[in-house]
């Protein structure tokens, strides 16, 4: 398990406590799909003006993330300097590097920002990167999690996860290893306001690499299967 310095320990804190202030493949319409296909070509045309808007010819910078029907929001650096940093636009989203080290791209927003968007995100939503270059990858979500934070103003506060009955206390280390060290995912990351305070507690919500070349051909033996 990575061992966190003092310093990024505070770093990974003091983002959580500020978070509170392939191209997608579609088959030929089928007559009784014809309603499902046309929202699909809509969104699809969606993704594509999306993308258009947001490209810069860097071939390895996430430059825009893509939910149908919840989100397209360009992406920004945090500068080498200030690994704290979180985006005060609204609409536009901030790659966290601390996680990136990991192999894991991760995503912040202030939950008064952007961020309000993540509630709207739903397990098995499909997540589209958009890197500079026009380059797409597809992430499906598949993990939902939120957590109290017992000290939501300090940068050493542990957490209980809300969907543990016994409450266990993890700490800011530990959460940090669960969420952000598993190699190729993606993870959206803000806050949660209750009691009256903006960081009561942090949201979290994962997706994993999704294949939609491999899930047409699924889609197409199935519908074969049937007749």
């Amino acid at each position: 398990m990575p061992h966190f310095s003092p310093i990024k320990l505070s770093i990974l804190l003091l983002v959580s406590a500020w978070l509170g202030i392939a191209n997608t493949v579609y088959a030929k319409a089928d007559p009784a799909q014809s309603t499902s296909w046309t929202v699909a070509a809509e969104s699809d045309q969606k993704l594509n003006q999306f993308v258009q808007s947001v490209i810069n010819g860097q071939p390895d910078v996430l430059v825009g993330v893509y939910i149908s029907e919840v989100m397209a929001y360009p992406v920004v650096q945090q500068p080498s300097d200030n690994p704290g940093f979180v985006s005060s636009r609204a609409e536009v989203l901030t790659q966290f590097s601390m996680a990136a080290r990991y192999g894991t791209t991760g995503i912040l927003a202030h939950n008064t920002l952007a961020g309000a968007d993540f509630s709207k995100i739903q397990d098995s939503d499909r997540v589209v990167l958009v890197y500079g270059d026009g380059s797409l990858k597809n992430y499906q979500i598949e993990v939902i999690r939120r957590y109290q934070a017992l000290s939501p103003s300090s940068p050493y506060s542990s957490f209980i996860d809300l969907e543990d009955p016994n409450e266990v206390q993890i700490s800011a280390g530990d959460l940090f290893n669960s969420i952000y060290t598993r190699g190729d995912q993606v993870v959206f990351q803000t806050c949660i306001a209750n009691e009256g305070n903006p960081s009561w507690g942090r949201l979290f919500i994962s997706a994993t690499p999704y294949d939609p070349v491999s899930e047409f051909f699924h889609a197409k033996l199935r519908v074969s299967s049937v007749y």
